[in-house]
């Protein structure tokens, strides 16, 4: 789902991963979800599995365990909201998955499930 309007202030994206049909059953997740802000803007990020959610940090990176998991999980929901930049370069100043070009042999984006 993405959802943004030419000057909004807030922009919002996620992801769904369904892996119900398939009978496996998550043991961990892992989630890499590198952001970079500028100015007064803002990334906030979490992940949400059945009526469990757990919010990002600022490092991006987030790693859950069976115990963490909702019983039998079998759907997982990571969404992000990008806000408060000001002025004509608000869209600007909060990003996801920035990275240089002298970088790209690492992963801004990753979602690493393992099963049992």
């Amino acid at each position: 789902m993405y959802h943004e309007e030419e000057k909004s202030s807030v922009g919002e994206i996620s992801w769904v991963v369904d892996w119900s049909h398939t009978g496996l059953k998550a043991i961990s997740v892992l989630i890499v979800f590198q952001h970079a802000t500028f100015e007064s803007g803002s990334v906030t990020w979490q992940l949400c599995t059945g009526d469990k959610c757990f919010l990002g940090n600022k490092e991006g990176v987030l790693e859950l365990f069976q115990c963490d998991l909702e019983h039998e999980a079998s759907i997982i929901e990571l969404s992000a909201r990008l806000l408060n930049g000001q002025g004509e370069n608000a869209w600007q100043h909060a990003q996801l998955f920035r990275q240089s070009d002298s970088s790209l042999d690492q992963f801004p984006f990753l979602i690493h499930i393992k099963y049992n």
